[in-house]
């Protein structure tokens, strides 16, 4: 499998709602991964990146960057954006609901944990980003 990327970075200005993001990274995801679709490669899709996408259009601050890259066997993600972040210890819980309170808050992060191989946060002094890497289990 041959490596492949698409970066692209997305001023508040552009993203009039989270549904027009979405799109525009589904479409570079298909086109980075070029693979039969599967049902484990649309969870990944649909419900990994649509978190991390959500989550940096509702809490970061301009200048969303989405990096798309397949490495061998592995489709990587990555998130930027110029927010404060989180914190990682909300994951720390077993299940979708341990440790959560009646609110959403922390469950899109989880459900992204064990939806990916590896979640990563990378905090640096003006960026936050979420790193997501899938492993490609394909025939």
């Amino acid at each position: 499998m041959h490596g492949r990327e698409i970066v692209q970075t997305f001023e508040r200005t552009d993203i009039k709602n989270i549904s027009t993001i979405r799109n525009v990274v589904f479409k570079a995801f298909d086109t980075v991964v070029d693979e039969p679709d599967t049902d484990e490669l649309d969870l990944f899709k649909e419900l990994v990146i649509g978190e991390l996408l959500t989550n940096a259009v509702k809490y970061g601050r301009p200048y969303i960057t989405v990096e798309l890259r397949l490495i061998n066997d592995s489709v990587i993600v990555s998130v930027s954006d110029q927010g404060k972040g989180c914190d990682p210890s909300i994951l720390k819980c077993e299940d979708l609901t341990d440790g959560l309170d009646d609110s959403t808050h922390g469950r899109g992060l989880k459900l992204a944990e064990t939806l990916s191989d590896e979640l990563t946060f990378v905090k640096e002094r003006d960026r936050f980003t979420v790193i997501a890497r899938k492993h490609l289990s394909l025939n």
